[in-house]
This record gives structure tokens, sequence and C-alpha cells, in this order.
């Protein structure tokens, strides 16, 4: 056989194959290359034209590949855009559960029922377990979870785990509900040298790099667990991990669920979700000075104090004279090289004003001196940095001092005693007082019910009329002066024989004057009001402005 007609039989075996085993889109393409040939190999000039062959065979590969690619490609992307959008739909679904969570974490930690400093593992189980239905919400359903890890026969306590639930989500937005959200809070901590099992936090608090720049290679192995509550000590903090976890998984079978329900239909489609959330709590032994009230730091003589200050009321500090023995400075906490060097342990943290007197003085000291931590430092060529507390640099105008902008405590009592009493007049019903009132007050009861009812509600007033009400300054109230019954200006207020309340309900709260310092309208007005002006650097901003080492 003469090598043209090899040729031509090969061709047409290649065609014939590719017409057997190729989709539509390729037999066409084979066919037409077969058509050519035939076509042209009856041409007279057949073997002159001959180099045409291999030009359209390989032209018509490369069509077909890339068309048979693009296909292919078009199909992926049309899947992957399908995938994309369940997965937006599940994680639209599940992540609410994140907030519900959250919300419950804040109120577990909020209980009155726990210890105030760091509840134990055993103090947060019984405290949700045993009153599961006040954190279930109204759509939920509570559900036990259980690992048998301890080798022992049956299901022990410590193997289950109460705080999860489960509750019903419409995906698809059309009024059928279509899938459950399952979400659980994990946050016990193994009690022996043993592997976590899957009923407690997955793993310890995570260190933020709260160590000094010379003990970096440390942080791995910073946190350290402190005793068998759960607390672990992570440079000057004591933390604690909680996870969350949370799966909507679609519903499959509607049996005896009711009309309300429908099957889940569409791409199927599971996410599972974790979240870490650690707690974190300030030992008492991190402060050098901790105070409710107005704090005055103004001796007569000199003093040092290293460390970190806080105080919940004002701080009125000021030196007696220039001289060196009466210098007094607030230092950092340690030296730049210290692994303790972190703005945290150094903070001087106050909830009123700054204050250059005595609580008794209508003028100003000396400014005292403080050490400002500076976070981009070079521990091996470090300045401190100094700045002083004065007259001018304080949160009051220069004109008011400590007799005036010190609070009276007496007076913000008796302000409390009086809109708790007003209360209990006004609205004897427990149901007619606000919700954050009427639970704590069951929790407190079901806690322990000897207490005295009437007692324990009056203590949730106090406790709920002190987070509406302000502290109030000796310029409003002065020493001795009836804080109920009072004139400021031209204005006279009378709360003895007037409600000192507003709103109902959710809303009740103190009349404005007491909430507010300055006048909510425009923010800056103090008349009628603390009755101490405003002061600003000149920019429209508090002087001294509040900050946040971390952030600058």
């Amino acid at each position: 056989m003469s090598p043209k007609r090899k040729l031509v039989r090969k061709i047409q075996k290649i065609s014939q194959k590719l017409c057997n085993n190729s989709s539509p889109i390729m037999k066409e393409q084979s066919l037409w290359l077969l058509r050519c040939f035939l076509i042209t190999r009856r041409q007279s000039d057949w073997i002159n034209a001959g180099f045409v062959l291999p030009t359209v065979v390989m032209v018509s590969l490369v069509v077909v590949l890339l068309t048979t690619a693009i296909l292919f490609r078009s199909f992926e992307r049309s899947k992957n855009a399908s995938n994309v959008r369940v997965n937006e739909a599940v994680l639209n679904a599940a992540s609410p559960a994140l907030e519900r969570a959250k919300a419950k974490i804040d109120q577990l930690f909020k209980d009155p029922r726990l210890p105030r400093s760091t509840p134990s593992d055993f103090s947060l189980t019984q405290v949700i377990g045993e009153n599961i239905s006040e954190f279930t919400f109204g759509d939920e359903t509570p559900l036990k979870v259980v690992k048998d890890f301890n080798s022992t026969s049956g299901i022990q306590d410590e193997e289950t785990l109460n705080t999860a639930w489960k509750y019903p989500v419409d995906t698809d937005n059309n009024g059928k509900l279509d899938s459950y959200t399952l979400y659980g809070i994990y946050f016990r901590t193994p009690t022996s040298n043993r592997p976590r099992n899957p009923l407690e936090a997955r793993t310890q608090p995570m260190d933020e790099g709260a160590t000094g720049g010379k003990c970096q290679s440390d942080v791995a192995t910073s946190a350290d667990l402190v005793g068998s509550q759960g607390w672990y000590k992570v440079g000057s903090k004591l933390k604690r991990s909680l996870f969350i976890y949370t799966a909507t998984v679609p519903i499959t079978d509607t049996t005896g669920l009711g009309s309300n329900y429908e099957k889940f239909s569409g791409n199927k489609g599971f996410v599972a979700l974790e979240y870490q959330q650690d707690r974190e709590r300030i030992p008492l032994n991190n402060n050098a000075v901790l105070y409710e009230n107005d704090l005055e730091i103004a001796p007569g003589f000199g003093i040092n104090i290293n460390g970190r200050i806080f105080t919940n009321g004002n701080l009125l500090t000021r030196q007696s004279g220039t001289a060196a023995s009466n210098t007094i400075r607030y230092y950092l906490v340690s030296s730049p090289k210290s692994c303790y060097y972190t703005e945290e342990n150094s903070k001087i943290i106050v909830a009123g004003n700054v204050i250059n007197s005595r609580v008794d003085e209508s003028s100003s000291g000396d400014g005292v001196f403080v050490d400002l931590f500076n976070q981009g430092y070079d521990v091996d060529n470090i300045a401190i940095v100094q700045d002083k507390l004065d007259n001018t640099k304080k949160t009051v105008p220069a004109s008011v001092y400590g007799n005036t902008a010190a609070f009276n405590d007496e007076a913000y009592a008796k302000r409390i005693d009086h809109l708790v009493a007003v209360t209990n007049a006004t609205y004897p019903s427990k149901t007619a007082l606000p919700e954050e009132v009427q639970q704590q007050i069951d929790r407190q009861i079901a806690a322990d019910p000897t207490l005295d009812p009437a007692a324990v509600r009056d203590e949730q007033l106090r406790i709920y009329f002190r987070k509406r009400t302000r502290r109030v300054p000796y310029a409003e109230i002065p020493f001795n002066s009836n804080p109920l019954k009072y004139t400021l200006g031209s204005t006279s207020y009378d709360y003895e024989t007037n409600s000192p309340l507003q709103g109902s309900g959710n809303s009740l709260r103190p009349v404005d004057a007491w909430v507010f310092p300055y006048d909510p309208s425009d923010g800056k007005t103090a008349s009628n009001y603390a009755n101490i002006a405003i002061k600003d650097n000149g920019t429209k901003k508090l002087h001294l402005s509040a900050t946040d080492p971390a952030v600058q």
C-alpha cells in the first residue's frame, strides 16, 4: 500500500474513534475534518498539496480541546457559584447562634450566684446547668451532649454537657422552617494531666503578646493553669477560654413537626463554626492602689508609687512645693527590660475627674510627675518619658478645685435610696418592674429561699439605679445640703414632693438632671446639672482625653 493510502487510512481511523468516544461537539469537528480530507484527496494535485493535512489536524485538535476546556470550566464555575450561595445561606443561619451564645455567657458571668472574682468550672456548671431554663430562649430546645471517657460504666455527670441547644430556622426565607441550628458552650478544663475531651474547652486561653520585648520567646508557654479552677495565668492577667460550636443541619423528616416545617430542598450544605472567647480578670494584687470612692494622694512630703492605680471616683493629687523632698512621682511598674513592662501593669484608671488639689482646697498645688509608657521602645536605648499633672493638665476647668469637683457620696446614697422608695410606692407589683430587676430577684430567691424578698427587691433596685445615676459633685450639692430639694442658679428642684422617676417598665430611670452631667441637648451645658463646666482642649475634645495605650 502506498504511503498516501496508509496516511488516509490512519486519518479515517482517528476520525472514527473521535466520533465514537467524544462529545457531540467533538464528533461534529471530526466529521468536518473527514469530509474536508475526502474532498481534498480527489483533487489532481493531491501529491503537491499534502502539507495541508498536518496543519488541519493540529488546528482541529486545538479547537476541539479549547471548546471542551471552556465547556468544562463553565460547568465548574456554575457549580462553584451554587456552592457559594449554599455556603452563604448556611453561614447566615448559623451565625446568629454565636450571638445567642455570647449573650448567655455575658448573663452567666453577671449572675449573682457566681463568685465575684474567678468562678470555677463547678460554679459555672452549677449556675447554668442546674438553671438551664433561665438560659433557654423561647424557640430553643435544651440538648444533652455525652462522651464516655473515664472508663467507668455508664455516663457520669462529668461526661455530660448540658449547655447545648437547638432551634429551627428558615434558610430560604419562604416562611417554612427547613433546618435546625445547634450550638453549645464549652468551658470546662481538665482537672488532671490528661488529654482534653470533646466536652471541654479545646485549648487554653490565647496570649496576645502580653509580655515585654525581652520575653517574646516565652509567649507560647506563658499560660499556666492556676489551681483547679479553670483559670490560667497569662502575663499579668487571669484568663479562661470558652468555646462556642454551632452547626446548621437540614431537616429531612417532618413527621410530628407541624405544618410550619418542611423538608430542606436544594443543594445540601453543612457548616460548622468555632468561636473562642477569653474571659479575663485583673488580680487585685496587680494594683498598687485600688479605691472605690475619691482617691486623694497629696502627702505633705514626697512619695513614689510604682504600678497600676484604679479608682471608681476622682483622683485628687498634688505636691506641696517644688523641693526635691516633696516630689510625688508615679513610676511604671518595672524597667523596659523586664517581662512585666506592659501598659496593663502601669495604667492609671480614673472613673471621675483628675484634679490638682485636695478635697477641701479651693486652690491648686504643684504638679506631680507621671512616667509614660512607651510602646514602641528599644530596650537597649530608651529614655523614660515624663509628663506632669498640674492645674493646666486636669479634667476640670482651671477655676475648679477639689472642694467643688470632689464627689458628695452622702448625697449620692440618699438619691439612690429615694429612687428605691419611690419605685416601691409607685410600682408595688414585681411584674411592673424592669425585666432586669425581676430576673435578678427570681435568681436570688431561687438560690437562697431563706432570703427576705423585700430586702432582695430593694438591693436589686439599688443596683439598677446605680447604673443609671451619676455621681454628685459638691458644686451641685454642697456639704450638709439636701440632695432632693435644692436650687441651682435660678432653678429650684423639689424631688421630695415630685417623683424623681421617668418612664416605666424597662424604660424606668431617674430624671435627666440626675442622669447626665451636662444638658443632653448640647452635651456641654452644666448649669442645672452637675454644675461643673466642661473642659476641652481647643479641638472639641475633652481634656484630659480618655486614652488606651494599646490603641495608640
